[in-house]
């Protein structure tokens, strides 16, 4: 049976690979680096190393196991293979929560408040409402649309870009 590569750079593989031994008990599943390129028929990759696809003379598919693709097509040695992102409600919840985390530190200047803190200064400085400030998101995709529609839902005037025509709600395209 074709195996399953588990190519993660950075973090622990170990939850990712119990995860998946768990859900496909029957599937084969290998840890980079140890594996036999030739059992290879999928990867499932975060920042994989570079040139890894390319060692798999088997490989089917790519799986990326986070947000994004770059990180693969990054690499100029990258097979001609189909290229999967996984679309994840936890991770969309994940990231448009990072997205307003940020915007909002920006916009409520929290940076500024965090040194006034370390100081022991107490300084008020003007806010405008969100409905005063615009805010742009590139790519309207399923990320960066949850995104875009939380911070609309918050009052931030928004504007998207999308490759393809989208009408989201409460979004200038």
């Amino acid at each position: 049976m074709p195996a399953i590569l588990l190519a993660v750079t950075g973090t622990d593989p170990q939850p990712w690979s119990d995860r998946l031994r768990a859900l496909a008990p029957q599937r084969d599943i290998r840890l980079w680096p140890d594996h036999d390129p030739a059992d290879i028929a999928y990867a499932c990759a975060w920042h994989a190393p570079r040139a890894l696809f390319a060692r798999l003379p088997h490989l089917k598919v790519i799986f990326s196991l986070g947000a994004g693709v770059d990180h693969i097509f990054a690499d100029p040695d990258l097979p001609d293979v189909p290229v999967v992102r996984i679309v994840d409600p936890d991770l969309t919840m994940r990231m448009t929560e990072y997205v307003v985390l940020h915007v909002l530190a920006y916009h409520r200047r929290q940076r500024l408040y965090d040194v006034q803190q370390r100081e022991r200064v107490w300084h008020e400085h003007a806010q405008p409402p969100a409905s005063a400030v615009a805010v742009g998101v590139m790519g309207l995709g399923v990320l960066g649309a949850a995104a875009a529609g939380a911070l609309a839902s918050l009052g931030f005037r928004v504007a998207g870009w999308s490759r393809t025509a989208k009408t989201p709600a409460g979004i200038e395209c």
